[in-house]
């Protein structure tokens, strides 16, 4: 008898297998060693036949009548990609999903939760607007409250808040000024 070490992060277990493996003697190889019986294996993976037969159906390695080769099957078990049934099965779950998703979306636009893109926009032209129109003025007032100390220093002030102003409002305008960007040298 042979013992045989699963590994037990795969919820697999140390068990000896009954008998030893089924040889043909005249080619008898070393990946030959490896094969049992139905009974054998379905004891080793702690299965049904009924199970082992289901593998065989989705794709598991046999070799003749109630002949398996444990070292191949046990890579085609940890090894195997989703059988067409089953990326199938995946695929509608996710259709269903994203048409769930969808609905929702029209649910919610319709209870007022989304607005559309042409108000979006339009009510960003009109604060953009309007933002600019009181950063520009920006200058006047400070000289203003200042001219009455000191009329020199007010002009010099107006100019530099309107030139500190105008740059930054051009380098929005070119896209420049986005939060995060960095100047490239």
């Amino acid at each position: 008898m042979k013992n045989r070490i699963k590994n037990k992060k795969m919820g697999l277990k140390v068990m000896k297998l009954k008998s030893t493996p089924t040889k043909d003697k005249k080619t008898a190889k070393a990946d030959e060693t490896w094969v049992y019986s139905t009974a054998e294996i379905c004891d080793f993976f702690e299965i049904s036949a009924e199970t082992l037969n289901n593998w065989y159906k989705k794709g598991a390695p046999k070799k003749g009548y109630g002949k398996w080769n444990l070292k191949e099957l046990i890579k085609w078990k940890y090894t195997q990609t989703d059988s067409p049934e089953t990326r199938k099965i995946k695929a509608e779950a996710d259709l269903k999903e994203a048409k769930a998703e969808q609905e929702l979306i029209k649910l919610e636009k319709e209870r007022g939760k989304y607005i559309p893109v042409s108000q979006v926009k339009d009510d960003l032209i009109q604060l953009f607007g309007y933002l600019k129109k009181e950063i520009t003025s920006l200058g006047h007032e400070v000289a203003t409250e200042i001219n009455s100390y000191d009329a020199e220093i007010a002009i010099s002030a107006k100019e530099v808040i309107d030139k500190k102003v105008n740059y930054v409002l051009e380098l929005l305008a070119k896209g420049e000024g986005r939060i995060g960007s960095k100047k490239k040298k």
